[in-house]
């Protein structure tokens, strides 16, 4: 047993946590993407959660800030998981959210535009595979 008999125990590799939403408008079915100029990509709204915040809050904060839109949680989608630089791995709890377009409109520091797409075209304008297949997911769930 590590640190019983004088062994050190391995380092934890860091956990980055983080959430956000999958947002759709219910009346047009369009879902709202983010572009994140720091990045050059455009995603979903998320961020990481301030110390001691449940996901499903720092969802609903995160996608308020960076889109003016008030969410409301419709489901649980579960979790993404990948490596950062430095052996770090992020985590990302994502949640089926509605809202409306108005009022909607980027924060203008971490987001620079936001657009509302139909869930067929997001999958082509997200950058990142793990993005795409959440749209993906929820298009399946919609058509039934």
């Amino acid at each position: 047993m590590p640190g019983s008999s004088g062994e050190s125990s391995p380092a934890k590799a860091a956990l980055v946590c983080a959430a956000g939403g999958v947002v759709v408008d219910l009346a047009t079915g369009f879902v709202v993407l983010v572009h994140r100029p720091h990045y050059d990509d455009w995603s979903y709204p998320k961020g990481k959660l301030h110390r001691n915040e449940p996901p499903t809050l720092g969802a609903l904060r995160e996608v308020s800030e960076e889109t003016g839109v008030s969410p409301k949680i419709v489901a649980a989608l579960g979790a993404i998981r990948y490596p950062l630089e430095g052996g770090t791995t992020k985590v990302v709890w994502y949640y089926l959210m509605s809202a409306r377009q108005d009022g909607a409109g980027a924060d203008g520091w971490e987001v620079d535009q936001i657009e509302w797409l139909s869930l067929g075209e997001a999958p082509g304008r997200l950058t990142y595979a793990a993005d795409a297949w959440l749209a993906k997911r929820i298009f399946q769930l919609m058509s039934r």
